[in-house]
């Protein structure tokens, strides 16, 4: 195929705002489609070879996969290879174990899968994950596994069929993808089905080069400035709260495919991505966005604090002098011969994989080699794992919808009048308020669904809890049907809900993760403000008033900002000498829940419910104007805002002994 500097030069355009995007630059919010771009260059790109080489008569399956291997893994191998060793030197256990299965997945081209599936409530941030970015190369292997086969055999017939299966295949591909969207965003953004249609896309454009080329010449101009301004206004105007990739990834595609069409070096948009600045960048491209995410994935964990942006121009620096090396030195040589025969590629990829795959199983069975570290910071680490069973067996999410009828007991089983509703605050706690419960001769129910907090007439737009809806509808009727259930105690993250925004603590401590973001049922492609939440909040407990129960409702618990046994183990680790317990400021606390204590407390005065206050327990009452997070050595959560089985107790504590005094509960 003729060489087209202007592809080059939208490589650029790619991978910049995805780079951009993840070093947390806010006005790249849709940086992210930059991946769409690659999808579509590479869908041209590979057709457009494939088609070329069948015309020639010179097409064969083990060529084209020996060309991949070439392009794909060498440096691949090389990212890896530094990720490990990064990995092993700064990761606590159960970072490590996570990257151990990383590497697994990436090995066998199903990292895709492999981040699908622990998309859950309790998955790392995606801003910690090094290998994150490799499902995005995971999707284009699986994509050409079949692909070439397909163009092998359809090609024998006439051009039209070939070009009507592949449009037949997106067509259906999109329809996937708007729907999954919608309703199970994670499968929607990482799985091969919903991404089809982007690399068909491409598949198409190359396919029907011909009869683009006799439209040129009135089009050219006007079409490739509309297909910049489309991209532009996907990286600009787009952000995580838009169903993606359905009908708003035809932004990124449709402006590629126009570009790819209409730009050569006499229009404005194919000189200007002709020039050799742009091009020297998309010539690194690939190479630039392998290194991009392991490196601000690693300067997170390792300073566990928000980049400053002096930081973050240095690490984008970084990211692009690694990738200048590695296209240099590794991806030259080995696209342009070394090793010289098809064998040696094949062979000598299998090696290196199995040697990768050996390690990442072994850094996962091991539970991330928790013999690096010193005993007690080992000790310290374990804490991570300080969770009630609730959670794998008792919790509610889109993957596993527990209904009221089967919910958990926990205390006195047989006297479970009181039930626990929330989402994984409440799960946290179950144990602990159930323990404490069966010491008045009662028990609790468990009814609790992944970040999903009580409200009726409202979903979440930014994650899976897609079912949250349908659940807490199906609570309320069984607790209003129920009459023996007397009490009910409601428990969520509610400031996280209330506010959209992740806690920053004002001292290193911040939480990386996505906003959150509500829509009404009626209205699903709309973001939520807070006082929709708080309305559909309301409503719920209008609902249960009406019942006729007893409501006990929880207040925020304290956030610690970052992952205090993580944080704590990797401090003791790197030999840091803590002063004091690891705490937070009761102002900040108190700044970060102020509209949200005050609706709650307009719900309290409104329904008449008995409101228990968790920051009494950890705040101003062990250090003076702190809330506390670590007592005696010990933390009291088991990430950065649940509390383990030491802060659950204290709590659960306080609860009965208020209940106690309010007469809710007779002496044990």
């Amino acid at each position: 195929m003729q060489y087209r500097p202007e592809i080059d030069g939208l490589r650029a355009v790619a991978v910049v705002p995805v780079i951009l995007f993840h070093a947390g630059f806010s006005a790249f919010g849709g940086g992210f489609v930059g991946v769409d771009v690659f999808f579509v260059i590479s869908g041209y790109l590979i057709t457009t070879i494939i088609d070329d080489s069948i015309r020639a008569g010179t097409f064969t399956v083990a060529h084209f996969y020996e060309r991949r291997a070439r392009r794909i893994l060498p440096a691949l191998f090389l990212v890896c290879g530094a990720t490990l060793i990064a990995g092993w030197a700064w990761m606590m256990p159960i970072e490590l174990r996570a990257l151990g299965q990383s590497l697994v997945a990436v090995n066998f081209f199903v990292s895709n899968v492999l981040f699908f599936l622990q998309s859950g409530y309790f998955d790392a941030a995606s801003e910690l994950k090094p290998l994150l970015h490799t499902w995005s190369l995971a999707v284009e292997e699986q994509f050409y596994l079949f692909f070439p086969l397909l163009v092998l055999l359809l090609g024998r017939f006439k051009r039209s069929y070939l070009v009507a299966t592949i449009a037949f295949i997106s067509l259906l591909s999109f329809v996937a993808a708007e729907y999954a969207s919608r309703f199970n965003p994670s499968a929607a953004f990482y799985l091969l089905p919903a991404r089809i249609w982007e690399l068909g896309a491409g598949a198409l454009i190359a396919l029907t080069a011909s009869y683009w080329a006799g439209k040129r010449r009135t089009l050219d101009q006007t079409a490739a400035i509309a297909g910049v301004v489309l991209i532009g206004v996907a990286v600009f105007f787009l952000d995580g709260t838009v169903p993606f990739p359905g009908v708003w990834a035809l932004l990124p595609v449709l402006g590629t495919c126009l570009i790819i069409i209409f730009a050569h070096p006499a229009t404005l948009v194919g000189w200007i991505l002709s020039q050799k600045p742009i091009v020297g960048i998309g010539l690194i491209s690939y190479s630039a966005y392998l290194w991009h995410q392991p490196l601000f994935a690693f300067a997170r964990i390792r300073f566990a604090a928000e980049s400053s942006v002096p930081l973050v121009l240095v690490l984008i620096g970084g990211a692009f002098a690694l990738a200048y090396f590695s296209w240099r030195w590794v991806e030259r040589p080995f696209r342009n011969g070394f090793p010289a025969n098809r064998g040696g590629v094949f062979a000598g990829a299998l090696l290196v994989a199995v040697v990768f795959t050996v390690a990442g199983a072994a850094l996962w069975q091991t539970g991330g080699a928790p013999q690096r570290l010193t005993g007690k910071a080992s000790e310290m680490a374990q804490w991570a794992h300080d969770k009630p069973d609730a959670f794998a067996t008792c919790e509610s999410s889109d993957r596993h919808y527990v209904l009221p009828v089967d919910a958990c007991r926990f205390g006195l089983a047989g006297n479970a009048n009181s039930v626990l509703i929330g989402d994984s605050h409440a799960t946290a706690l179950v144990e602990a308020l159930g323990d404490e419960l069966s010491r008045f001769g009662r028990g609790v129910r468990l009814m609790s669904f992944e970040g999903c907090a009580p409200s009726l007439g409202i979903r979440r737009l930014d994650g899976d809890s897609q079912r949250c809806g349908e659940f807490h509808r199906d609570v309320v009727e069984a607790v209003e049907a129920d009459a023996s259930i007397d009490t009910v105690f409601l428990l969520a993250r509610w400031t996280l809900y209330n506010e959209s925004t992740r806690f920053n603590n004002m001292e290193g401590g911040i939480e990386w993760g996505r906003p959150v973001r509500w829509g009404v049922d009626a209205a699903l492609a709309q973001p939520g403000s807070s006082a929709v939440f708080e309305d559909a909040v309301n409503r719920y407990m209008a609902e249960l008033s009406a019942a006729g129960k007893r409501i006990v409702l929880l207040y925020p618990v304290p956030e610690a900002g970052a992952d205090v046994p993580i944080q704590l183990a990797r401090e003791l680790h790197y030999g840091v000498d803590r002063q004091r317990p690891f705490s937070t400021s009761m102002e900040v606390f108190d700044q970060r829940n102020e509209r949200t204590v005050a609706a709650l407390d307009d719900l309290t005065s409104q329904y008449g419910l008995l409101a228990i206050h968790p920051g009494k327990v950890f705040c101003d009452s062990f250090v003076k104007n702190r809330c506390v997070a670590q007592l005696n050595g010990d933390p009291l959560y088991f990430d950065d805002d649940h509390l383990n089985s030491v802060g659950s107790a204290m709590l659960a504590e306080h609860i009965v002994r208020v209940l106690f005094e309010q007469g809710v509960v007779g002496r044990p």
